[in-house]
C-alpha cells in the first residue's frame, strides 16, 4: 500500500511535468508556427511633398514631388499605402508624371481645379529606410497667392494576405507599425502669376521686289515671345487679316500680294495664347518695302546732226533699239504704248527712259 503523502508527491510531480510539457507546446506554436510578421511593428510610413517651381504663370504647368515611403525598420508589404494629394482652388493635378516611382498606381483622379489624386503601392513593396519619387503634373489655372497642396500617407484599412501568406486571418495592414505621425502628412504650396505675351513691332524685313505670284516675307511670330520664351504654333494663335497688298495667316506667315506698286506698307496684327488662357492677347505692327521690280532697260541709239535755225524748221533724227517709235511736233515725244519716254529740246540733248507698271524707271 503507498502511503498517502508519497501519493501526493508523486501527483504534484506529474502535473509540474504535464505543466513543463505545454508551456514547451505553446513556445513551439507561438515562435515557430507563428510568422515573423505578425510581431513586427517598427516600419514608419512617411510623405514629404515639394513643389518646383514654387510659382508658375497661368496655363503653364510645374512637377509636384511626393518622396513616399517606410522611413523607420522592417519591411512594408504591397498594397498597404493610400497616398492623397490634394491641390488649392486655382490649381489642378493632370496625372503622373515621367520618371514617377514605378510601385504607386493611381486609384483615382478627380477632375477640374482644386482636384486629388490616391494611389496605392499596388506594384511594391518598401524595405527599411526606402523611400522613392511620385511625381505629378501640376497647372495653374487661375491667378492666385501661394495655395496650399496638402499630402496625406495612411495605411489601408484592412487585412493583407501578404503579411502571412496563407494563413486563415491576414493580419491588418496597421499592425507593421507605424514609429511616427509626425511625417504622414505634409504640405507646399503653389502660386500663379500673370502669363505674359509680347508681340514685337517689326520693321527689319529686307526691299521686297513683287513678282507675278504672292510672295512670302517672313513669320510675324518669330520675335514675339510667350513668358520670356519664344512663341510657337501650339501655344499661341494668329488672328488672321489682309491689309492692302499684305496677309497674315493664323500661323503668322506674312504675304505679299502679287504685282505690288513699289512703296512701304504696313499690317496689324494680333497674337493671343491657346488653352486655358486664350484672352491673354497683343498685337503689333509690321512694315514691309517694296522696291522696283529689277529689269534691264533696252539698249536704244537716236542719230542725226542736223539742227534747227530759223529757216531750217525741220530735223531728221532715228532711234533705234526698243521698238517703233512716234513723234510728233512737240519738242518732248513720248512713246505709250512701249512705256517708253523721249525727251527732245533744242540744244539736240535726249534723256530715254523706260518705265514700269509699278511706276519704277530704269535709265
Amino acid at each position: 500500500m503507498i502511503n498517502p503523502a508519497k501519493k501526493i508527491l508523486m501527483l504534484n510531480s506529474w502535473n509540474m511535468n504535464e505543466t513543463r510539457n505545454k508551456l514547451i507546446l505553446l513556445f513551439f506554436t507561438v515562435f515557430v508556427f507563428i510568422p515573423k510578421v505578425y510581431s513586427q511593428n517598427n516600419a514608419d510610413p512617411g510623405i514629404g511633398v515639394l513643389m518646383s517651381p514654387s510659382s508658375v504663370t497661368q496655363g503653364s504647368t510645374g512637377i509636384l514631388s511626393a518622396t513616399v515611403g517606410n522611413y523607420g525598420n522592417g519591411t512594408i508589404v504591397e498594397n498597404s499605402f493610400r497616398v492623397t494629394i490634394s491641390v488649392g482652388s486655382s490649381a489642378e493635378i493632370i496625372g503622373i508624371a515621367p520618371g514617377s516611382d514605378s510601385r504607386w498606381s493611381q486609384l483615382s483622379l478627380t477632375t477640374g481645379s482644386a482636384n486629388s489624386i490616391k494611389l496605392t503601392n499596388t506594384v511594391g513593396a518598401f524595405n527599411s529606410f526606402d523611400v522613392g519619387d511620385i511625381l505629378l503634373t501640376v497647372r495653374g489655372n487661375a491667378l492666385s497667392v501661394p495655395e496650399l497642396i496638402l499630402g496625406n500617407i495612411v495605411y489601408i484599412s484592412a487585412q493583407n494576405p501578404a503579411l502571412c501568406g496563407s494563413c486563415a486571418s491576414p493580419p491588418l495592414n496597421v499592425s507593421q507599425g507605424n514609429a511616427s505621425t509626425l511625417n504622414d502628412n505634409s504640405q507646399t504650396s503653389l502660386a500663379i502669376t500673370v502669363s505674359v505675351i509680347e508681340a514685337v513691332n517689326d520693321s527689319s524685313y529686307a526691299t521686297q521686289t513683287p513678282g507675278t505670284t504672292g510672295t512670302i516675307v517672313g513669320n510675324v511670330t518669330s520675335n514675339d515671345s510667350l513668358n520670356g520664351v519664344l512663341v510657337t504654333a501650339s501655344n499661341t494663335d494668329v488672328t488672321p487679316i489682309t491689309t492692302g497688298p499684305l496677309s497674315i495667316d493664323a500661323d503668322g506667315v506674312l504675304t505679299l500680294a502679287a504685282n505690288t506698286a513699289s512703296g512701304t506698307y504696313n499690317i496689324t496684327y494680333q497674337l493671343c495664347e491657346v488653352g486655358s488662357n486664350p484672352s491673354n492677347c497683343d498685337s503689333a505692327t509690321v512694315t514691309v518695302s517694296v522696291g522696283c521690280e529689277q529689269i534691264q532697260a533696252p539698249t536704244v541709239s537716236i542719230t542725226g546732226t542736223d539742227k534747227l535755225t530759223c529757216t531750217a524748221t525741220t530735223v531728221t533724227r532715228t532711234a533705234t533699239g526698243g521698238g517703233t517709235y512716234s513723234w510728233n511736233t512737240s519738242p518732248r515725244h513720248r512713246l505709250k504704248r512701249l512705256l517708253l519716254r523721249l525727251h527732245l529740246n533744242y540744244l539736240d540733248k535726249f534723256l530715254l527712259l523706260y518705265k514700269l507698271l509699278n511706276n519704277c524707271l530704269a535709265c
